[in-house]
């Protein structure tokens, strides 16, 4: 074991694209559990089962359920232990529970046993879930920098544009593997399990990848590689935030309302959508290979959006506000072709614009840099939590709901709701771009409130007395 270690350790290899190749995990799962929950469930559970309202909401229980319920924990302890102690943690229960999985005797054998096994499973996948990709995102926007006269291959954004595509490729392999299993073992009885052999290999490889990741560059530099001491009375412990940061809690807000719209448009588009443009009828395997060509749309769209803005150094708020209502004329056409039986090829062109444009992506890095070092991961991993669950009710419970009353112009009113919400946000948000300008004007009104020197900004030792002083912190 020893020998291992050390030769793991001996590998070249670049913390950024361990990260990146990691993160292709998490829409891997998420796309093998959608597209294969029906196979899955006549293998673990009784006989018409799947046709339940409960396992139609299991589907998506681990990731807008299961995962924001412990990424309240994962934030404390990335902010406490660092972002590197739970990307390799996460990635090891993630191999572990893969393994289990794979092996798992099924609802024949076991009956019951088999169904109540892979539903703790899930949980327990979707727990490793929960701090996997947001620890990635943030490992990668505090390992690069948000200045925007840096080159654009340098940039935060850049960064988590990559991430996002690579979550778009893992879920194209899942895609692929599903597809092959389905079309070219289908008389074997095991033939289901090989998704999950290819998911095993694929999960270990990353955790082997990522057991040699250093700490962020910005954790490491703000605690020395020393534990902090969250709630002590050091300027590190997370009781400082209020002190650092005037605007965090509009930022916490900001940032669960860009959150909401991305997993809305992707349960419209992959599972709503595409049944209409294949045919409800039709079988899998034509799901499986439409949204597989959608996938490969999908990374190389988000790619090129985020291209032009970060090279020629666009304002990226104007630019976020434009592609969304791009992509919000795009989903109005397509879902009217769609509810008025116009059959077109652009329907694809279509769907890809949808996923690519109605994204928040290119102004979060902003809004993330504005949050302390020590607390971001909470702040963050609080926000994300809250848009999760909301997104959990809607995913599971609500699109139906509306697809039932209203056909897919409930879904697209749905939509522009949640997307006023982001655009708001947009405008809101205070972004690191304008956090001097934003200081000296609270610092301003401030000083004016409390009697002092008008047009005297407050200086640190002032800010400190004032905001040790007020009852709400």
């Amino acid at each position: 074991m020893s020998y291992l270690k050390k030769l793991i350790l001996k590998m070249p290899f670049s913390d950024k694209k361990a990260i990146l190749i990691g993160n292709t995990l998490e829409f891997f799962d998420l796309y093998l559990y959608i597209h294969f929950a029906v196979v899955i469930s006549k293998h673990f559970f009784a006989p018409g089962f799947e046709k339940t309202t409960f396992f139609q909401s299991f589907i998506f229980c681990q990731m807008y359920l299961f995962a924001p319920i412990a990424c309240f924990l994962f934030s404390y302890l990335g902010d406490k232990y660092g972002r590197k102690s739970i990307i390799v943690h996460t990635s090891m229960l993630m191999a572990i529970t893969s393994i289990l999985i794979l092996f798992l005797p099924t609802y024949d054998t076991w009956g019951e046993y088999a169904t109540f096994t892979i539903i703790i499973l899930r949980i327990f996948q979707g727990i490793a879930l929960a701090g996997e990709p947001l620890a990635a995102n943030l490992y990668l926007a505090e390992s690069s920098t948000i200045d925007i006269n840096e080159p654009w291959y340098k940039q935060t954004a850049w960064y988590l544009k990559l991430a996002h595509s690579s979550e778009q490729l893992g879920g194209l392999f899942a895609l692929i593997i599903c597809y092959i299993s389905l079309h070219y073992f289908d008389e074997y009885s095991q033939s289901w399990r090989i998704p999950f052999v290819f998911g095993f290999v694929f999960v270990f490889f990353v955790f082997i990848l990522r057991i040699r990741l250093s700490e962020s560059e910005e954790y490491a530099a703000a605690t020395n590689n020393k534990k902090i001491t969250i709630g002590g009375k050091f300027k590190d412990s997370y009781f400082y935030l209020p002190k650092t940061l005037f605007f965090y809690k509009r930022n916490v807000l900001c940032w669960i309302l860009l959150l909401l719209p991305y997993p809305i448009i992707f349960n419209i588009c992959f599972l709503h959508i595409t049944p209409r443009i294949i045919g409800v009828d039709a079988p899998l395997e034509s799901m499986l290979e439409h949204n597989a060509y959608l996938s490969i749309g999908c990374i190389f769209s988000n790619l090129f959006f985020a291209f032009f803005p970060l090279k020629f150094k666009w304002n990226l708020k104007i630019t976020v506000m434009a592609y969304v209502l791009i992509g919000c004329i795009c989903a109005t056409v397509a879902i009217w072709m769609l509810e008025n039986k116009v059959e077109s090829s652009c329907l694809f062109t279509l769907q890809v614009l949808m996923m690519s444009l109605i994204n928040f992506g290119l102004i979060m890095p902003a809004l993330m840099k504005v949050f302390p070092v020590i607390g971001r991961y909470t702040l963050i991993g609080f926000g994300w939590s809250i848009s999760r669950f909301i997104g959990f009710f809607i995913v599971a419970l609500g699109i139906k709901a509306i697809c039932d009353a209203f056909g897919l112009y409930g879904c697209l009113y749905l939509l522009f709701f949640l997307i006023s919400l982001g655009l708001f946000a947009t405008w809101y948000h205070v972004c690191y771009y304008t956090i001097d300008d934003q200081i000296t004007l609270k610092n301003y009104k401030e000083s004016k409130k409390n009697g002092m020197v008008t047009g005297k900004g407050m200086t640190q030792e002032e800010i400190d007395e004032y905001l040790n002083n007020k009852k709400d912190f």
